[in-house]
């Protein structure tokens, strides 16, 4: 009887997992973009490139991706060939972040070269290019409105960008700490950002005030992700993932089982399963079960911290 109670929820698990992602992309620091097999645990496929991945998008349709990195471009891949379809050149530095709207046909991408860039991704080119000219831009938030946007940097300043005029319409000042990730709220009046100080922070948008903090990483936050229907916060510090309640600020969940500082993390559709992504000694990939607060799998084959997820 046992036995087949071990058999039923082998297959219940299984048909979940199947049910929301059979696929998801990562990319990182070694030179490769791989696709993943949930059910298997395996690479799928893997994109050899030239350049290390520090963001990636998934283009409506699932049949492309955005790639951007250290090459100073950003490629379109096709994921059925596994071939470049695409390079967008003129950042003259590293890229950080990309984040596509509109429907997949616009894309922002932000870098080492002090600026935000705005492009048409059906052309290829530069629609706008937003100049900073103070600080590397770490990473990137578009608004719901697709107006506006956000963007962080190392001069611990987050910024309000209008696209239309491409002018900084208003600025938050961090306290101490570099901020290392930034999401937006679905209704357009809060954000949450975390980073070196080691607490996640949501902001009221219109006063400009910190309404929240939560506390709970011992050393640093690298990352977070925001439940599409936000109620939950994912975290990302030195070898541990935790999960929050976005309204209370309660730690939900502490999950335990990286080896080093966790780069990189996902909510699956649902909010039942999560993935994260570590690096230095680590280099592994995670799926986790947030309802239980367990490790599923472990998916082996990068070398090098991974930086960014996408899923199919």
């Amino acid at each position: 009887m046992k036995r087949l109670f071990f058999i039923v929820l082998l297959i219940l698990l299984t048909v979940i997992l199947n049910s929301e992602v059979k696929y998801f992309l990562s990319g990182g620091d070694d030179y490769t973009l791989r696709l993943w097999d949930v059910e298997k645990g395996k690479t799928a496929k893997e994109f050899p490139g030239r350049e290390q991945v520090r963001a990636l998008q998934v283009l409506p349709g699932n049949k492309e991706v955005l790639t951007a990195g250290d090459d100073y471009s950003i490629n379109l891949w096709s994921l059925d060939s596994g071939k470049i379809l695409k390079k967008f050149a003129g950042h003259t530095n590293r890229i950080n972040d990309i984040k596509i709207f509109s429907e997949g046909k616009y894309l922002l991408s932000g870098g080492d070269d002090k600026t935000v860039r705005l492009w048409d991704i059906k052309k290829c080119e530069v629609i706008k290019i937003f100049p900073d000219q103070e600080c590397t831009v770490l990473k990137l938030a578009v608004l719901q409105d697709q107006k506006k946007f956000l963007s962080i940097g190392d001069d611990k300043i987050i910024k309000l960008w209008e696209i239309e005029s491409g002018k900084i319409i208003k600025s938050f000042q961090a306290e101490t700490e570099i901020i290392r990730d930034i999401q937006v709220f679905p209704d357009g009046k809060k954000f949450v950002t975390a980073g070196d100080d080691a607490l996640i922070k949501i902001w009221d948008l219109e006063s400009g005030k910190i309404v929240k903090t939560f506390s709970g990483h011992k050393v640093y936050i690298k990352c977070i992700a925001l439940s599409d229907d936000s109620k939950y916060i994912l975290s990302g510090g030195y070898k541990e993932l935790k999960l929050w309640d976005a309204e209370t600020g309660k730690e939900i969940h502490s999950f335990i089982g990286h080896k080093d500082k966790v780069t990189s993390v996902k909510f699956f559709p649902g909010n039942k399963y999560a993935v994260s992504g570590s690096g230095s000694r680590d280099c592994s990939i995670k799926l986790w079960d947030l309802e239980k607060g367990t490790e599923v799998k472990t998916f082996l084959g990068h070398g090098s911290d991974i930086y960014a997820f996408g899923l199919l």
